[in-house]
């Protein structure tokens, strides 16, 4: 029967269920961290090849799954009871983290010039365009002065100073007060291809949507470093909710091994005795065992001693085509045997 098979594999399904646990718990981290750390990420994925932003991904969604942990207690209504057993107060702060991640991420690079697809696609377009004008000869090269303004443009507060025309591309250099940069432009369609200078602080934090990202992002984290209490445990969730430990499981599991019932070593010719279930409410009814009472001298004395106990009642029952002997005796043991054959006694059945 599939449930007899079932059930003899319960020692095996229990000794596993600890190593099952913690896989969950694994999996449930992976989850956690990459679904955070891409809502983090979301205004930012166009921009990142696969690499930076798979990095940045997992960096982000460490950070909210540490805050989560800091800032579980604080969501209403689903930090006590079964939610937080089951971690939704901390999934929920997770996810509440990882907006406001995406948000001060957005403000910190405010400003930020970052290559998108469409603006390639269309510089592409532009480019097409003045290579047939050129083999019409119709097109002409910008001039020095055009590419200087270009070049002031895209580099607010920088001064041209120079323009070289090197081959099909203007490269202008620029001041601001001792900080130099440099602007390659396209000579045919004034096209930027690169600029460069160098980093200056106090430009880039003069922008007050970065101050306010910055301020966001540092306050996230000391709040996290203050309120923190410890990673979301599920599997130690698990054992709580069910009052064991992995110690009890692997004694259950133990136990059941030593269970001849379930390991499936009754002697050779005896029906499993899961049979009993189906005669539990017969077993009860009075009339039943008096309609079928069993009476043998040496049944009763094999009994006996197999039990180590005195055998009160006796009753025999026709099972899937098998003779059942049932005997029950005064300490509330329930013995059987099938065709004759002792088979097994088992505790407080009636």
């Amino acid at each position: 029967m599939a449930f007899e098979d079932m059930f003899s594999a319960m020692p095996d399904i229990i000794a596993v269920m600890p190593a099952l646990i913690y896989g969950t718990q694994v999996i449930f981290y992976i989850v956690f961290i990459w679904m955070c750390g891409s809502l983090a990420m979301l205004g930012w994925k166009k921009h990142t090849s696969f690499m930076p932003r798979t990095g940045l991904t997992l960096l982000t969604g460490l950070l909210c799954i540490f805050a989560s942990a800091s800032f579980a207690g604080f969501v209403p209504f689903f930090s006590t009871g079964v939610m937080h057993i089951f971690f939704v107060d901390a999934m929920i702060a997770g996810i509440l983290v990882a907006a406001v991640l995406s948000a001060a991420l957005l403000l910190i690079t405010h400003g930020l010039v970052v290559p998108r697809p469409d603006d390639i696609a269309e510089t592409l377009k532009k480019k097409v365009a003045v290579l047939e004008e050129k083999l019409r000869s119709k097109a002409n090269q910008i001039q020095a002065d055009d590419a200087k303004k270009i070049a002031e443009r895209e580099m607010p507060g920088y001064a041209a100073t120079s323009a070289k025309l090197i081959g099909d591309e203007w490269e202008v250099g620029l001041l601001k007060g001792d900080n130099a940069g440099k602007v390659v432009i396209d000579a045919w369609d004034g096209s930027v291809k690169q600029k460069m200078k160098k980093f200056d602080a106090v430009e880039f934090f003069s922008d007050v949507h970065r101050i306010i990202g910055f301020g966001v992002l540092i306050a996230v984290l000391v709040a996290s470093v203050v309120f923190f209490e410890g990673f979301p445990n599920p599997s130690e969730s698990f054992y709580s909710l069910f009052g064991i430990t992995p110690d009890d499981m692997a004694g259950m599991s133990d136990s059941l091994r030593g269970n001849p019932f379930v390991a499936g070593n009754l002697p050779e010719g005896c029906i499993a005795p899961f049979f009993f279930t189906e005669y539990d409410a017969q077993f009860q009814d009075d009339q039943f065992l008096l309609d079928h009472l069993y009476e043998n001298d040496s049944v009763k004395a094999m009994v006996e001693e197999k039990s180590a106990d005195s055998v009160r009642m006796m009753i025999g029952i026709e099972h899937e085509g098998r003779g059942i002997v049932v005997a029950f005796t005064e300490s509330k043991k329930s013995c059987y045997l099938t065709d004759g054959k002792f088979c097994a006694c088992m505790e407080g059945r009636q």
